[in-house]
């Protein structure tokens, strides 16, 4: 809707966002995959306006992943692992500029996130690498830094297996 509209979004969007979502026990239903998809839609939103994507939104869409399960949470690992890189890219001064430029269209598989879900059947043999990925970078602020740790630690992580 504030899209449409020519607004950006705030911090409070993204908080009526993630309480909007409601977590079923039982599992994904059409419905939650319809959310995923629109969470999905609002990082690409933010990518094509050349804004970073907010660390609520960020950790939400990790967090409703993981919950969903099966390719949901597949998306989510990719996210975390194209987070991670440009991060460490942006660090340092030389690869600054694969920070602020979309990967290429020889590189690229698809123009977004969503489009990714909706045919990660076609392009799942042709991901070499969060390179081949869309961008996403992601700002995060002091404060949000415990939260999206606990977002990405079941995605990024090794979980312990008692023997």
């Amino acid at each position: 809707i504030f899209e449409k509209m020519g607004l950006i979004n705030s911090r409070g969007q993204y908080s009526f966002a993630k309480d909007g979502l409601i977590l079923r026990p039982e599992g994904a239903c059409e419905a939650d995959i319809e959310k995923f998809k629109f969470l999905l839609f609002l990082v690409d939103s933010m990518f094509s306006r050349n804004l970073p994507c907010e660390a609520p939104l960020y950790a939400t869409v990790l967090s409703y992943g993981v919950h969903l399960g099966g390719l949901p949470k597949k998306i989510s690992a990719l996210m975390v692992s194209v987070a991670a890189r440009f991060a460490s890219d942006h660090d340092s001064v030389a690869n600054k500029l694969i920070d602020e430029e979309p990967c290429k269209q020889s590189s690229c598989l698809t123009f977004g996130w969503e489009d990714l879900f909706l045919s990660y059947d076609k392009l799942r043999n042709q991901i070499e690498g969060p390179s081949s990925l869309p961008a996403l970078r992601v700002r995060v602020s002091s404060r949000e830094v415990p939260r999206v740790l606990k977002a990405e630690k079941n995605l990024s992580y090794r979980q312990r297996r008692e023997v």
